[in-house]
């Protein structure tokens, strides 16, 4: 069951409900509206969903909207661009002949064809070309906003299909204006004249899509005659889309089939040294709540190099009960506000056991998981780039890392921490659900001077593992998609770094080999020497673009960026189940 509704407008009852039905892969709401006494500038549509037995799947958001109650009949400029139209952005054409509502026919792609749909409206990308740029299938996109008498071209976002060049003209009933040179503003009624054609126009025909020709206005060069079908009004678009995926949507067989997958392969190893499982049970968590609110990640940046290296991820929606993931692997997470994540960079070893330093270039995913095992994709990956050798490491600082991490342990145990209150300083995801004071801080890894930066996934089997092998890559898959790089980038450095973990808390400090690791105090700025408060603090103000260079604590940890990590945008690799309106 589905019900939408504007955002704040009052009770459940003026929700509407909409179709589903199997088959069915969209729905509308074509009674909702905002009254004229409703003075609001902008608004949110509401989405309620439930499974078919009534379990609450969520509350979803669209993004804002700007209330449009006419177009505007003076001439615009780029001073108003909340009504102007943008390079790059997504807009709707419609037609409507004899402004009549049942006769509004949408511009829509279907079976790999342009149609007019009376039900179904698609969001095409409009770009702005060059006037001498010519029809290929690969363009050139300019910056700005739309002007009549520009050349565009329109693609189709869901299914990359595109109109030939087309230049944008401004009308006026069914005239075409061809010397207007003003922006393209909302709801204004336009022509598309087919670039390199006579008079040719993109026009409808019942629900085709057609070109038809314009007639030559006599009395005025600059003026020719459409019909109505030809004239089209514009509306800028926008899509809010949530993905997420659910353990219950695991078949367990398959779950169990990759944990003995993993077993065996952490057993073959177990002779040389490494560790070994001794079940293969499978837990799969059960969702206690809606997926809602949906974790979005708009930003990531990357701080710190080597074995000090984080990553902030910018965002909305974010919880103490969110953990980043580096594909299989958790990462040590602290959140700061709804807005902001920080996590340590796993270490290669993690993807590696017997790898010392990065080798060979390794991308992975980043997700984020709920307490509850519900992944969120980020839509980001994370790059690992080759280095020259192995890094060097502090041993001062590890010693101070041990020292402070058994006391923050004691600490800790001794005020008897439940799993689901865990303090600011301290981080609620980098653990099992129990708080484990048994850990053993000093012992050595097998792939480096210090501890492995989390729990192994196969030690540990999780639904994530599962998950990625359920979408498609097998259970070793990062070995399967390394690709052969030539080594050419130098890992010398003027500094050594140390890290150290528990079930519960990291900490880790940056120590330059040419001086001492004297530290006054519980933290202190390793680059000025400068006492700050502690960095896990939790509780410290939202994190914002501009912040102040002494005040933030997180500013002093890291040394400078190392030029061997890279952070790359784009589509997730595996495929997620989403839901979008």
């Amino acid at each position: 069951l589905a019900f939408m509704g504007i955002g704040g407008s009052g009770t459940p009852q003026e929700m509407v409900q909409l179709n589903l039905d199997r088959g069915r892969d969209y729905s509308n709401a074509k009674t909702l509206f905002i009254s004229d006494s409703d003075k609001r500038k902008y608004f949110m549509l509401t989405l309620k969903m439930f499974y078919p037995n009534g379990k609450d799947l969520g509350q979803f958001h669209s993004r804002r909207i700007k209330v449009i109650s006419k177009p505007s009949k003076k001439k615009q400029s780029l001073k108003n661009t909340d009504l102007c139209i943008a390079s790059g952005t997504k807009v709707a054409l419609f037609n409507r002949l004899r402004s009549q509502t049942v006769s509004t026919r949408y511009l829509h792609v279907e079976d790999a064809s342009f149609h007019a749909s009376s039900s179904r409206w698609g969001a095409f990308t409009i770009n702005l070309l060059s006037d001498d740029e010519h029809e290929a299938e690969q363009f050139t996109v300019q910056d700005g906003y739309i002007h009549y008498g520009h050349t565009v071209k329109l693609v189709c976002s869901e299914t990359g299909m595109a109109l030939p060049r087309l230049i944008v003209r401004k009308v006026d009933k069914t005239t075409v204006l061809l010397d207007a040179d003003d922006p393209v503003s909302q709801l204004h009624k336009c022509a598309f004249h087919l670039k390199d054609t006579d008079r040719m126009y993109l026009c409808l025909s019942q629900d085709k899509i057609v070109q038809l020709p314009a007639t030559a206005c006599e009395d005025n060069p600059n003026r020719e005659i459409i019909t109505d079908s030809a004239a089209w009004t514009i509306i800028s678009t926008d899509r809010a889309e949530y993905r997420w995926f659910e353990p219950s949507q695991l078949n367990v067989a398959e779950v169990k089939k990759h944990a003995v997958a993993a077993a065996a392969a952490v057993t073959a190893t177990s002779a040389s040294g490494s560790s070994s499982v001794s079940s293969t049970s499978v837990h799969i968590p059960s969702i206690t709540g809606p997926v809602t609110p949906v974790p979005l990640v708009r930003d990531i940046r990357v701080n710190g190099g080597g074995d000090v290296a984080m990553i902030e991820l910018i965002g909305e929606n974010f919880s103490p009960r969110h953990q980043v993931w580096f594909g299989e692997v958790p990462a040590q997470t602290f959140y700061r506000c709804e807005e902001l994540l920080l996590c340590f960079v796993p270490d290669i070893s993690e993807f590696f056991r017997d790898w010392t330093y990065i080798q060979q270039a390794l991308e992975v995913p980043i997700t984020l998981v709920r307490h509850d095992g519900v992944i969120y994709s980020s839509g980001l990956t994370f790059t690992y780039h080759p280095e020259a050798g192995p890094r060097p490491h502090c041993q001062p600082a590890l010693d101070i890392i041990k020292a402070a991490t058994l006391a923050a342990i004691a600490s800790a145990a001794a005020s008897k921490l439940s799993p689901d209150k865990v303090p600011p300083t301290t981080d609620p995801h980098s653990g099992p659900g129990t708080l484990d004071t048994s850990a053993s801080i000093g012992a050595q890894s097998a792939s480096g001077p210090y501890p492995p930066y989390s729990t192994s996934v196969t030690d540990n089997p999780d639904p994530m593992h599962s998950f990625l092998s359920h979408q498609g890559r097998s259970g070793d898959s990062y070995h399967q998609h390394i690709q052969q790089h030539d080594v050419t980038t130098s890992s010398a450095t003027t500094e050594s770094y140390a890290s150290a973990s528990t079930d519960h808390l990291r900490l880790r400090f940056g120590c330059p080999t040419s001086t001492s690791a004297d530290i006054s105090g519980p933290y202190k700025d390793l680059h000025t020497s400068r006492p700050y408060a502690n960095p896990w603090d939790t509780t410290g103000a939202c994190h914002r673009q501009q912040r102040q260079q002494h005040n933030d604590p997180l500013r002093h940890i890291s040394p400078p960026p190392s030029p061997n990590i890279l952070l790359r945008t784009g589509l997730v690799n595996i495929p997620m189940p989403r839901f979008e309106y």
